[in-house]
């Protein structure tokens, strides 16, 4: 893969060491974080300034703003919260410098694009309707070729590891039908509040697992279950991971069939497709995946189709 001559920074409003972040400096690109570390209550604090749009917001900005004039071009990940950090950065960068506000999430009210100046970045989104209904460029998720899955033994047929948003019923009830096949599942729902009382307790936990742990529950499952929230369409971050590391994807997105990667044999779409089936598809072989395929998806790709490099 073509290497860039031009300088980018990645911004997302994450934690410092989150893994997406690592792996892009893996790859050769400069990321951080787009509003500073700081205690709670300068969280809070911080929190309601922005939402109010009071004066000086670059006071929350990260350590990036002291070396921003470096880059030839900035990406953000698009949220209210960095709404006005395009403005802010196209003040000190000028007219020719790339600005790109990114949507890898389905837009909500809160997140909305109309919010932030076409004049001051190029707005895209991995969601062709999103795309389409306020005239965004499109770009594919992406995932890192360069992240490899740990070496375990496979002891689970099905994994699950997302927040409830709306999923608890049709994930408990899936799991069950699961388990009266003789699957064995580990599922994972993580809630703010478990409630002993709760039908579905034992699949819920209140602390979030690290990626790295996530990964090595992929490793030991031969599928993982993607299901969507309700109004969610484009391509995930599950269907990737099951794309790179070769395992099977169960999912209710019924779009699946329309992306390159679709095949029968590796892809079981709930509602579609013979539940009674399940099993038989955990047993045959995953079908082979081109390696033109996986580059599409990787993260260098991804980037080239901004027209960065």
């Amino acid at each position: 893969m073509k290497q860039s001559n031009k300088k980018v920074l990645i911004l997302s409003l994450t934690e410092k060491d989150d893994y997406a972040l690592a792996e892009w400096r893996k790859n050769g690109v400069d990321t951080d974080i787009t509003l500073k570390d700081c205690s709670k209550i300068f969280r809070a604090i911080r929190r309601i300034w922005i939402r109010l749009h009071l004066p000086f917001e670059h006071i929350w900005y990260g350590d990036w703003k002291k070396i921003i004039c470096q880059y030839d071009c900035v990406l953000l990940h698009g949220t209210w919260m960095a709404e006005r950090v395009p403005h802010w950065i196209r003040k000190k960068v000028g007219k020719e410098k790339k600005i790109i506000w990114w949507y890898w999430n389905k837009i909500t009210e809160a997140d909305h694009p109309e919010r932030v100046l076409d004049e001051d970045c190029e707005k895209w989104s991995f969601d062709r309707e999103d795309c389409e209904k306020y005239g965004m460029r499109y770009n594919t998720q992406y995932y890192f070729k360069s992240y490899q899955l740990p070496r375990r033994n496979v002891v689970n047929d099905i994994y699950f590891l997302g927040t409830d948003g709306g999923r608890k019923e049709i994930i408990g009830s899936l799991n069950e039908k699961f388990q009266k096949m003789h699957l064995k599942t580990d599922i994972h729902i993580v809630t703010e509040h478990k409630d002993s009382k709760d039908k579905y307790y034992s699949l819920l936990q209140t602390n979030k697992m690290d990626y790295q742990e996530n990964l090595e529950r992929i490793a030991k499952s031969k599928a993982v279950l993607e299901i969507l929230r309700e109004g969610q369409t484009g391509q995930t971050l599950r269907a990737l991971e099951c794309l790179f590391y070769h395992k099977k994807l169960i999912t209710n997105d019924k779009r699946v069939k329309q992306y390159d990667y679709y095949n029968e044999d590796n892809v079981f779409i709930v509602g579609m497709d013979d539940l009674q089936m399940l099993p038989t598809f955990l047993e045959d072989p995953f079908s082979c995946i081109s390696e033109n395929l996986i580059e599409k998806y990787d993260c260098q790709a991804w980037l080239q189709r901004f027209n960065i490099l």
